[in-house]
């Protein structure tokens, strides 16, 4: 019921045309403005779809999207909106049946936001596992998250555990990158 409400599991949506080309993320995600800029930035995420979207059919706008830099700001907040996220799944682990999974959609977003920070292009999640496990004190977790993925169960190890994985992952995304980052797109990478 909490799911479908808060539309968690869903990975889909629909904006209008100039929301997309303005390049601003709380038009397109139909996110409160003052919300997006304080709790949980949309930048990250933005220029990862726009970057891995492909257009299968009518006018091809993804060379015209603005994608606005990221900012250490917006890094931080993501940091917080996913640690705080994953407190939520350890509170409700004794409760809810999906608890687990909370935890995991904090990890798999952490590691979609630091490895598109760090790369600037997008991967499959075993390529993010991989690139993160020979960066991590304790790779564990991140493999572990493959397997839940798999064969779901809870696990307070893993959402115990999670914690740690996602402030290694910001924390190296924040050294790694000179700020603000300035999203730069492949054919323009080969251009230059």
């Amino acid at each position: 019921m909490i799911d479908k409400r808060a539309g968690l599991f869903l990975s889909h949506f629909v904006c209008y045309k100039n929301d997309l080309l303005s390049g601003n993320p709380a038009k397109v995600f139909h996110i409160n403005p003052v919300a997006e800029s304080f709790l949980l930035s949309a930048r990250i995420g933005f220029g990862n779809i726009v970057l891995s979207a492909k257009t299968v059919w009518g006018e091809d706008l993804l060379d015209r999207v603005r994608i606005p830099p990221i900012t250490r700001w917006h890094l931080l907040m993501n940091c917080l909106a996913l640690l705080l996220f994953n407190a939520f799944a350890l509170l409700t682990l004794p409760f809810l049946p999906n608890a687990t999974k909370y935890s995991m959609l904090a990890l798999k977003w952490s590691l979609h936001n630091c490895y598109f920070c760090i790369n600037q292009r997008v991967a499959t999640i075993e390529q993010e596992v991989d690139f993160f496990n020979k960066n991590l004190s304790e790779p564990w977790v991140l493999t572990k998250l493959l397997s839940l993925r798999r064969h779901y169960r809870r696990s307070l190890r893993f959402v115990r555990k999670s914690f740690r994985a996602i402030l290694q992952m910001f924390m190296l995304a924040a050294r790694h990158n000179q700020f603000p980052i300035a999203v730069v797109r492949k054919e323009e990478r080969l251009n230059d």
